[in-house]
């Protein structure tokens, strides 16, 4: 028996699952007293970046579909802004993994959908990692980004942003130690200081 390696769709969505994993351990920290809070994201407090990871999922599950990536605004009352967040995030893991088996059971699956599902899960894992960890560092829980997460994204970032498009998305990269970790170095790519 042959086994046939992953599709760039399958490593995308299991990378993007393990960063939902990891923004979904950071969100259950999060509480209502927390929502006033600084974050290493400048100039957003812990509300704002709820907010932005419901948003961003919900654009993510509209791009599964479309591939049309529309960054809307949610307002939610105080006692929501997480339980929302979660819930969206959830709905954009369930996107993704029925994008990935539609995918795998249709050998002729539209090249165009599973593009835009790979732009998805490769955005997203991206966006929910460095949120998670922001969310982490503002909350005092210290949860580190998983190692072989981290590696993967700093490769990945490194590929699909540059300086062209880094503005106003990102701030300039921190410059970390030759000994940073990857979790350090992915942060420090996005313009957040790790320490």
């Amino acid at each position: 028996m042959t086994i046939s390696p992953p599709t760039p769709l399958a490593e995308s969505v299991a990378r993007f699952d393990q960063a939902a994993a990891y923004l979904l351990d950071a969100l259950a920290d999060v509480a209502a007293r927390d929502l006033d809070r600084p974050t290493p994201c400048a100039e957003w407090d812990v509300r704002a970046i709820v907010l932005h990871v419901t948003d961003v999922a919900d654009a993510l599950v509209d791009m599964v579909g479309t591939g049309t990536f529309d960054l809307g605004s949610t307002s939610r009352a105080d006692g929501e802004v997480v339980a929302a967040a979660q819930d969206r995030v959830h709905r954009l893991v369930a996107t993704l993994d029925a994008a990935l088996d539609r995918d795998r059971l249709d050998a002729e699956a539209d090249a165009d959908r599973t593009a835009w599902a790979i732009a998805a899960a490769q955005g997203g894992a991206i966006d929910l990692t460095a949120h998670g960890w922001d969310l982490a560092t503002a909350c005092g829980s210290a949860r580190p980004i998983p190692v072989g997460l981290a590696a993967e994204l700093v490769e990945l970032t490194a590929s699909l942003i540059d300086e062209g498009s880094r503005d106003p998305l990102f701030a300039a990269p921190v410059p970390v130690g030759p000994s940073a970790s990857a979790g350090d170095r992915f942060v420090a790519f996005l313009g957040r200081d790790p320490d």
